[in-house]
């Protein structure tokens, strides 16, 4: 008998869930902030006056950071969950080339598969996969693969085994 040759779903962009804890960083700010102003708000020192100042300031960035990361990030989550969902993707399949992994001098992992060309990183927050090398992602120089994508965002990733 004969060997045969099939995809293995590596990642799915389906299985992925939001990644909440990054804007909810500034909900510790707000926190912080808010407990600051309570403490100090009413003293007649200047400096506790100063420290209750800070606390309003740092309750205000907190609920700025808050909502700009979670404006930015949660519509492109949602966007690639319904791109998906839907098919209204491209799909790529060939061997990587131009393999060129993360390191310190270079934030980001890059590969090209039939002249479509991916780039990501574990350190930006984004929907589809970032799993590096240097993380233990599968991607390397020659690897056989088939890759959902939109707008850059790989959506899915297969990879070819042979059995």
């Amino acid at each position: 008998m004969g060997t045969y040759s099939q995809y293995v779903v590596f990642f799915e962009v389906s299985q992925k869930g939001y990644e909440w804890w990054f804007p909810a960083l500034g909900l510790l700010f707000v926190l912080f902030g808010w407990m600051i102003d309570k403490m100090f708000r009413r003293s007649s020192w200047a400096l506790f006056r100063y420290w209750s100042f800070s606390g309003t300031m740092m309750l205000w960035f907190g609920c700025l950071w808050t909502l700009v990361v979670f404006g930015i990030s949660f519509p492109r989550y949602v966007g690639a969950q319904y791109a998906y969902r839907t098919g209204h993707y491209a799909v790529v399949e060939g061997h990587v080339t131009d393999f060129d992994p993360m390191t310190y001098d270079h934030p980001k992992e890059c590969f090209t598969v039939s002249s479509q060309r991916f780039c990501y990183s574990d350190d930006v927050l984004k929907p589809g996969f970032n799993q590096t090398a240097s993380h233990s992602g599968p991607i390397r120089d020659g690897l056989p693969v088939r890759i959902s994508y939109a707008d850059n965002t790989i959506l899915r990733l297969e990879i070819k085994e042979n059995d």
